[in-house]
């Protein structure tokens, strides 16, 4: 097991990337790991940074997001497609209007929004979930090479859930509720010492 008291004289940062906006997103429609069309727009960068890694969801929407990086970030990075960043499987929800899908399933949501800890019909359990961003983190994250920039592109709730294994923050159903990422925006989340 890695122990990261021994990366204590690294500095990494690490930056999320949400995919492009998709037709679901516009028309308030659950996604999960359904497709959806991205609606084109440009990335929003910081200043001058590099990113030496790129880790993607492999779904369509974060590849054609990916893609739209200017040439001269791209060039330089190392680019990995990892399935431990598709989106949580929304099982029966996937597709469906949000409003239909609270309708039918009101007991998986808190003020419209799906809880973290529930678990939709035919879809991914939130340990089995937690487990598999946990993975993520423990292989790829807590392994990166000294002074490293490390760009993820990947979904709303995998980032959610990414965001809280890295800061070491409690999930409750209120902090997810009030967490998200903006589509198309590149958000420098943390330093690691």
């Amino acid at each position: 097991m890695y122990n990261h008291e021994n990366n204590l004289k690294t500095k990494n940062k690490i930056y999320f990337l949400r995919h492009f906006k998709t037709l679901n997103n516009l028309n308030n429609v659950i996604s999960g790991r359904s497709t959806s069309p991205t609606i084109a727009t440009d990335i929003i960068i910081p200043t001058n940074t590099i990113f030496h890694k790129i880790y993607c969801s492999p779904a369509e929407r974060c590849r054609t997001t990916m893609n739209a990086l200017p040439n001269n970030i791209l060039e330089k990075a190392d680019i990995i497609f990892d399935e431990r960043l598709l989106e949580r499987n929304l099982g029966n929800l996937e597709g469906m209007p949000r409003n239909n899908a609270i309708k039918s399933y009101p007991v998986l949501f808190s003020k419209n929004k799906l809880d973290v800890f529930s678990t939709p019909p035919n879809g991914e359990s939130y340990e089995v979930f937690f487990q598999r961003l946990h993975q993520f983190y423990n292989y790829t994250i807590c392994n990166m090479s000294n002074n490293q920039n490390i760009l993820i592109c990947s979904h709303n709730q995998t980032l959610k859930m990414l965001y809280h294994i890295l800061t070491k923050s409690d999930i409750t159903s209120v902090s997810w509720r009030n967490l998200s990422f903006d589509n198309g925006i590149i958000t420098p989340i943390t330093e690691f010492l």
